[in-house]
C-alpha cells in the first residue's frame, strides 16, 4: 500500500475541518451529526474517522488553529517597543478581519463553543486554553510597558488585558447578531477606549 504523503494528510484534514465549519455555521453544534460532515466533505466515513474521532475532536482542531493565529498576532505585536504601535496593531488585526465572510462564519463558531464549554468539560478545555494564553500574553505586555511608564502604574495589568479582551468578545457576539454593524466604526471605538490607558 503506497504511503501517503504529509501534504496529502494535511489536505485531508483541512477539508473535513472545512467542512465541519460550514456545518456547524448552518446548524449548530448539537444538530450537526457526523454523517453531515461526511456529506459536506465528499468523502466517506471511513476517510473523517481515520483522522478524527468525532466532533469534539474535530472543534479541537477548528479551535488549535485559530488559536494559533491568535499568538501569532500577539507575538508580533508584543515584538513593538512603541506602546500605541504595539496595541493600536492588536486592534487592527484582531478586529479588522472580521468583516471578511470567512472569518465571520469561524467566529460564529467560536460563539457556539462558548456556550458549548458551560456543559461540556472537552470544550471548556478548549475554549479556556484559547483565552488563557492570550491574557498571559497581554498581561505581560502590559506590564512591560508599565514598567516603561507608558500604561498607567495604577491599573492591574490583568484587568486591562481582561478590559481588551472583553472588548473583542462583546463585539463578536453583536456581531453574530448583527451583521451590518460597522466593524470599521468600532474599531475607531475601541482604538479611543484603549487609548485612555496610557500615561499622559
Amino acid at each position: 500500500m503506497p504511503k501517503v504523503s504529509n501534504e496529502h494528510q494535511e489536505a485531508r484534514r483541512a477539508q473535513i475541518i472545512e467542512a465541519a465549519i460550514q456545518c456547524f455555521s448552518k446548524k449548530g453544534f448539537h444538530q450537526t451529526s457526523m454523517q453531515d460532515i461526511v456529506l459536506e466533505s465528499g468523502l466517506s466515513p471511513g476517510a473523517i474517522y481515520l483522522y478524527f474521532k468525532g466532533k469534539e475532536d474535530i472543534i479541537r482542531a477548528i479551535a488549535d488553529k485559530q488559536h494559533s493565529k491568535e499568538r501569532d498576532l500577539i507575538a508580533k505585536a508584543c515584538s513593538s517597543s512603541d506602546v500605541k504601535i504595539a496595541l493600536g496593531q492588536l486592534v487592527k488585526s484582531f478586529f479588522e478581519p472580521l468583516s471578511d465572510s470567512e472569518v465571520f462564519e469561524s467566529r460564529r463558531i467560536g460563539v457556539q463553543l462558548w456556550t458549548e464549554a458551560l456543559s461540556n468539560p472537552i470544550v471548556y478545555e478548549v475554549v479556556r486554553s484559547g483565552i488563557d494564553e492570550p491574557l498571559r500574553e497581554l498581561t505581560k505586555l502590559i506590564s512591560e510597558f508599565q514598567e516603561q511608564g507608558s500604561i498607567q502604574a495604577g491599573l492591574a495589568p490583568d484587568a486591562i488585558a481582561r478590559v481588551m479582551v472583553a472588548l473583542y468578545q462583546g463585539f463578536i457576539l453583536q456581531l453574530v447578531w448583527d451583521e451590518q454593524v460597522n466593524v470599521g466604526e468600532y474599531v475607531t471605538a475601541a482604538e479611543a477606549i484603549i487609548s485612555t490607558f496610557f500615561q499622559a
